[in-house]
């Protein structure tokens, strides 16, 4: 989550999107909103 925020920021985008996958199958999936 930190190298998202930052490379946001690097970047001078918006939004950013980061996956992760966990045990037994189960995933989830996070859209984050560079605010100024």
């Amino acid at each position: 989550m930190t190298t998202l925020v930052h490379a946001l920021r690097e970047r001078g985008a918006r939004y950013g999107l980061q996956t992760m996958r966990e045990a037994g199958g189960l995933s989830n999936a996070t859209i984050l909103e560079r605010l100024q």
